[in-house]
């Protein structure tokens, strides 16, 4: 596992509580983190931050909305992509990265 972090920007402002996925191109496992307040992400595959496999990844960003609506459904939808889901899907998703063996820093300043 390699280190990963960077900062996810939307407008050049941070995307605080974005979940940011990277989806191996290979068949390897998937590596996950959150943007904090200030933007920062760091990845986790098995371990908190232990960061992802070098290689080749899709990478997909959903910034849910910043207050979901109370329900009293156990199981409750995920709030709304404040992003439109121009980058959640991973089959169309634009943001790509490579993982290489060495610590890495990735930033997505996206539009």
């Amino acid at each position: 596992m390699f280190a990963v972090s960077g900062t996810l920007t939307h407008q050049n402002k941070p995307m605080s509580g974005a979940v940011i996925t990277f989806h191996p191109t290979n068949g390897k496992l998937t590596a996950q983190g959150t943007a904090n307040a200030d933007g920062k992400y760091s990845l986790t595959t098995y371990l908190a931050n232990d960061g992802a496999s070098a290689g080749d990844y899709a990478v997909t960003v959903y910034w849910p909305e910043e207050k979901a609506k109370p329900t009293d459904d156990p199981d409750p939808p995920l709030p709304p992509d404040r992003l439109k889901e121009a980058y959640a899907n991973v089959k169309t998703t634009k943001l790509k990265a490579t993982v290489r063996e060495q610590p890495n820093t990735i930033d997505f300043p996206l539009p």
